[in-house]
């Protein structure tokens, strides 16, 4: 059997690419950085997975980073996927166990703990012990977020005004490793997601804000490592977006994973909230 390894963070996705590694017929070793155990991947990947043997857990932050290393080592693992949200204070304190010289000096900078530079030293770390870090999409190519008006409502005169804005400047906080989404309404920006802040937090801010009638636009980074921190889109947004009373969602297509895409659909178009994904050269198709 051919095993590969998953760093799991917190989030759905690790699950769900488990799930589609099982599927393949692929062993997964699951190096947990932040999922936890009650909800973890080999529990939830389809029944029988961890008693079939087909499952391996270990804890990072527990185990250690040897230990985890060693779990890989043993099952012959050549590809490894970063999956799930993690914490940069844990992300960076796991590299400082693990680092050669040159990833800690990397650390040591003030500017080194971004997204972008913490990516980069993890994916240094473990080419360095013979890993390949393998794109996300490889085994969530199907998530990926589709081009078009995929609601029942289709964006309105001003809300396309209002989504042609907030993509533009969503791509230049993204530039700046700042964070990945704007919140418009009526040309003003009522909130910028700051890097350790997450989408929903800025789309609850911008409604208490700016009330109902807000735009949330939302895309990757112009450098995004396929390897890393693919942006996530699910229910859990849209639910969000209801109660903070905003009525239409722009995600940068194929740049971006749509989680159990019906239900998500779904709770829009009871909430009346269009939902369109935008060519990343811009306009909604």
């Amino acid at each position: 059997m051919t095993w590969i390894g998953v760093f799991a963070g917190q989030g759905e996705l690790p699950r769900l690419l488990v799930e589609r590694a099982l599927a393949r017929g692929l062993g997964v070793v699951v190096a947990s950085l932040g999922a936890r155990r009650a909800r973890a991947p080999c529990a939830m990947a389809g029944a029988g997975a961890g008693r079939d043997g087909r499952v391996r857990w270990v804890d990072v932050a527990e185990a250690g980073w040897d230990e985890a290393m060693a779990c890989l080592q043993a099952a012959s693992v050549h590809d490894v996927y970063a999956v799930g949200k993690v914490h940069r204070l844990q992300a960076s304190t796991l590299l400082e166990q693990a680092a050669a010289q040159d990833v800690l000096r990397l650390l040591a900078d003030g500017q080194g703990r971004g997204d972008e530079a913490l990516s980069r030293a993890v994916a240094r770390v473990l080419e360095g012990q013979g890993f390949r870090l393998a794109p996300q999409r490889e085994l969530l190519e199907d998530l990926l977020f589709p081009a078009g008006v995929l609601s029942r409502r289709a964006p309105t005169h001003r809300e396309q005004r209002d989504l042609e804005r907030g993509m533009s400047l969503a791509r230049g906080i993204a530039a700046l490793d700042i964070g990945q989404t704007v919140v418009v309404k009526d040309g003003v920006v009522l909130a910028v997601e700051a890097a350790a802040e997450g989408t929903d937090a800025t789309i609850r801010r911008a409604g208490r804000l700016g009330g109902s009638g807000a735009v949330v636009a939302k895309v990757s980074r112009p450098r995004q490592d396929p390897r890393f921190d693919t942006p996530v889109v699910g229910p859990r947004t849209v639910r969000t977006m209801a109660g903070a009373g905003a009525s239409c969602l722009a995600v940068e297509a194929g740049c971006a994973f749509l989680l159990h895409r019906e239900r998500t659909l779904k709770v829009a178009d009871e909430a009346g909230i269009a939902v369109v994904g935008v060519q990343r050269a811009g306009g909604a198709r």
